[in-house]
């Protein structure tokens, strides 16, 4: 027998054999003379014939077939039929990768699937063996080669005089479904007369649309055993599972085995398949079912443990859930149907009750089989089954709050805003320029979602309840959702109402004022900078009780800062207002922040012309119209400002001192609002370390009457130089303000806009997220139970802080790590008697609702 080194050689040379087209050279390491080929019957096929028995053996490939596709990463079967006049001696396959020319010298060969020898450990085939048919699995180099390409399946076989024969087949790598066998694992048993549970998971990005495996028993069975189950499965099924029941038959000899194969292929007809694997069949035995579970760490009431049982036939399986004090809290169980298998996997849900939320419970489970022999969990490893209940192996699993609710569609959710009317919860996933809507009459997802407009980010309910303000971070407009409908499926967007949330500049002026020549009169030298453009795309949405909309606006990828904005939406076309407020003072005191004008330029004074002022031209159209607008001249600030209110009742502020850079906001900037909506607080989230900024806003029904904070209650506030705001609340009637950190949370009171005076924080998770209080909550005069805040973290905790006294009054352990807002509300309609709260944040997983009762709140 030839070295494996020598066989790979000779499969090199038979691929120059193919390049060239069947040249008569036989491959060199074999010897040489003698006609290529040798009756093959494989593409490229070629043989070399040895000094003393002249007659080639002959290789076919039956399988795979020409041009066949081949999942990357997948086994590939090859079926080979070796004859001989004289006797075989052994039999080399292996893939290959062809690169480069035969005829230039460069043909480059790259295993891509690892050589096989038959037989193995370089023994020969039987003595005077001259036909035989060989199946066996190439599998994939490592580390493995992901390029689609083809591939060259080689076979090589020698006689005993080492005359040579060497066919190839050409297939084709592709990308098609993941396939694994979830059950049975290769090498298990199962008795005869009983069923095989075979289960299947594929996986494929563009979707699934076929799944399915074969079952074959030892071809000298007395009955046979052959077994074939599939599925198809609609568009999009990018995740699919296959469960199917093989009957072994009742005369099925021991030690025989059942070999499954698998198939699948994805929406393109590109296939995919898992290794095969093979389970022995075994005699009937006496013991109890073995039987296995897995919990895990965390759980909600409504999640499931996975049984695992193996015996003679399980008819039954269940769970028994236990306190920390062994005190049974639940106890089920479900028949199985019939043919019984050997090897069953069932998921239990654990309907657990609510009152668990928050402690840790023990969970065992059991199995009985067809002859009625009763099994307990045993620890994963061990082989021995447990027949005694009392001594049956436990999990313990923590309960967490509330449930989690897949999102239909992938995407980061911006924001969560609640319908308590007809109960619906929105969120707004940015990646499908959507609303998912939640109900919780039935506790799903509507399957389609609500159309608005591009990437949607923050929400706000309208002072219409029947309506729900969407601020779209993707373009420069607000939609207005008509949300009066208890069916989803009825809910769209009003298109007529959508409002347009136009661009708005600011300019700076810089204005000196000195004496003529002869002091008669004033010269004005003028200078400006402008247009300053910030971003005007909407990303947090707040409505006030005077119908003022208010929002921030998200910088852009260019770095084009967000702001703070204000619009009327009465207006036949909303102009925006700058909220300015905040700004801190310029160095050069005596510059003027031009807002709310459409152009400006200064025409400067004839050279020379020392006696003439310099002068501006400012255009402004009338507010809130689509109107052209008209120009006024003037070499004052005060001047141009008149001429413009004359000319068209010009909303022209000017603001001297201001330093508008100061009015940047680098990051997402939060808003939220009270629930009287006479308070609209802003919060400003990373500040590339600089310290975080809160600013207030007192509603009112028109520009005039708005009232905002300044600059000094902020830093009184954050007291943290580079404390940032994940999140943002006030309390019912803007009494209390609070903000959350990515290190603490901080609680200041409202007497009035221009004060904003810390009274407390509290030293929450780090890594925060939203913050919610509590409906009822109102300044210092509620009671025990409303006189809270709610924070998250991004651990998935949320903590319970009194409002007044700083202190924790509960901790939520959620399931999964939370982000984004969190949202709390008074019992929707349909809840259970005994829910005084809800809270709802986004998960990793999906939307979390977690029902509060009053136990869950502790007394101040």
């Amino acid at each position: 027998m030839k070295a494996p080194i020598l066989r790979l050689f000779a499969i090199a040379a038979a691929i120059g054999v193919v390049a060239n087209c069947g040249s008569a050279t036989a491959p060199e390491p074999f010897g040489s003379g003698g006609a290529v080929g040798g009756g093959g019957g494989g593409s490229g096929s070629s043989g070399s014939t040895g000094p003393g028995d002249k007659q080639a053996p002959t290789v076919t490939i039956d399988t795979p077939a020409v041009g066949a596709l081949v999942n990357i990463g997948d086994s590939v079967l090859v079926a080979v039929r070796l004859h001989d006049d004289n006797a075989l001696q052994s039999l080399a396959l292996a893939g290959v990768k062809l690169t480069g020319s035969a005829d230039l010298g460069t043909l480059q060969r790259t295993i891509r699937y690892t050589e096989v020898t038959v037989p193995v450990g370089g023994v020969s085939f039987r003595p005077s063996l001259r036909d035989t048919t060989i199946r066996r699995y190439l599998h994939p180099a490592q580390p493995l080669d992901t390029t689609l390409d083809s591939l060259i399946v080689m076979a090589v076989v020698t006689d005993t005089a080492g005359n040579v024969d060497t066919t190839s087949r050409a297939v084709n790598l592709v990308t098609g479904p993941r396939v694994t066998v979830v059950t049975p694992a290769s090498g298990d048993s199962v008795p005869a007369g009983v069923g095989m549970t075979v289960t299947l998971h594929a996986t494929h990005a563009q979707g699934v649309a076929r799944l399915s495996f074969h079952a074959v028993g030892d071809s000298t069975w007395p009955t046979k055993l052959d077994t074939t189950i599939s599925s198809t499965y609609p568009p999009n099924s990018t995740d699919v599972q296959l469960s199917g029941i093989v009957r072994i038959p009742s005369d099925a000899p021991v030690g025989g085995r059942v070999k499954v194969t698998s198939s699948a292929t994805d929406v393109n007809g590109q296939p995919g398949g898992a290794a095969p694997i093979s389970v022995i069949v075994r005699g009937s035995t006496n013991a109890e079912p073995l039987v296995t579970q897995s919990l895990a760490a965390r759980s909600e009431i409504g999640d499931s443990v996975s049984i695992s049982a193996n015996g003679d036939g399980i008819q039954m399986v269940g769970f028994v859930v236990l306190d920390t004090l062994g005190v049974q809290i639940k106890r089920d169980s479900v028949s199985l149907p019939t043919p019984y298998a050997s090897n069953s996997q069932q998921r239990m849900d654990l309907n657990l009750p609510a009152t668990t939320q928050g402690s840790k419970v023990f969970v065992y489970t059991f199995a009985k089989d067809q002859g009625g022999r009763v099994g307990y969990s045993i620890k994963l490893g061990t082989t021995v089954p447990q027949a005694t209940e009392a001594s049956a192996y436990t999990d313990s699993t923590l309960v967490a709050y509330g449930q989690t609710f897949a999102v239909p569609r992938s995407g980061i959710i911006g924001d969560i805003a609640v319908d308590p009317v007809h109960g619906h919860v929105f969120l707004s996933n940015t990646a499908h320029n959507l609303l998912e809507v939640w109900s919780n009459a039935t506790h799903t997802f509507s399957a389609n979602g609500v159309a608005v407009g591009a990437l949607p980010w923050g929400m706000d309910i309208s002072t219409n309840p029947n309506y729900l303000l969407v601020a779209n971070s993707g373009g420069t407009n607000i939609s207005e959702v008509n949300i009066a409908s208890a069916d989803p499926a009825s809910i769209s967007e009003d298109l007529s109402k959508r409002i347009l949330t136009r661009n708005t500049v600011v300019y700076v002026l810089h204005q000196t004022a000195t004496p003529n020549s002869d002091s008669s009169s004033i010269v004005y030298r003028l200078s400006a900078e402008g247009p300053i453009e910030y971003s005007d795309r909407p990303q947090y949405v707040e409505q006030g009780a005077g119908g003022l909309i208010y929002y921030s606006t998200q910088p852009t990828g260019s770095a084009t800062p967000g702001t703070i904005r204000v619009i009327d939406p009465t207006q036949t076309v909303p102009d925006p207002r700058h909220l300015w407020q905040y700004g801190t003072e310029a160095t050069d005191e005596s510059q003027i922040a031009l807002f709310n004008v459409d152009s400006m330029v200064i025409v400067k004074a004839p050279q020379g012309a020392t006696d003439v002022s310099d002068q501006m031209v400012v255009c402004d159209h009338t507010p809130g119209s689509a109107t052209v607008g008209t120009c006024v001249t003037d070499s004052t600030y005060t001047g141009m400002k008149a001429k413009l209110v004359a000319a068209v009742s010009s909303d022209v502020q000017t603001v001297v001192g201001l330093d508008v850079t100061s009015l940047d906001m680098t990051d997402t900037t939060f808003v939220a609002r009270s629930a009287d909506r006479k308070w609209i607080g802003f919060g400003e989230g990373n500040t590339k370390s600089a310290a975080a900024r809160v600013i207030m806003a007192h509603d009112a029904a028109t520009f005039g009457g708005l009232q905002v904070s300044t600059t000094i209650p902020m830093h009184d506030l954050i007291e943290n130089a580079s404390e940032i705001v994940t999140g943002l609340a006030i309390d019912s009637t803007g009494l209390v303000v609070g903000a959350h950190g990515s290190q603490e949370s901080y609680f200041a009171a409202v007497p009035d806009y221009l004060h904003l005076r810390l009274q407390g924080t509290y030293d929450s998770q780090d890594q925060g997220a939203g913050i919610a209080f509590h409906p009822g909550a109102n300044g210092y005069t509620t009671d025990g139970a409303d006189q809270v805040a709610f924070v998250a973290s991004a651990s998935g905790k949320i903590e319970i802080v009194d409002m007044v006294h700083y202190n924790n009054r509960g901790t939520l352990q959620l399931k999964y790590p939370v982000y984004g807002p969190l949202r709390a509300t008074r019992p929707l309609p349909g809840d259970p008697a005994g829910v005084i709260l809800k809270l709802y944040a986004m998960t990793t997983h999906g939307l979390v609702v977690i029902d509060l009762r009053a136990g869950d709140i502790d007394p101040p």
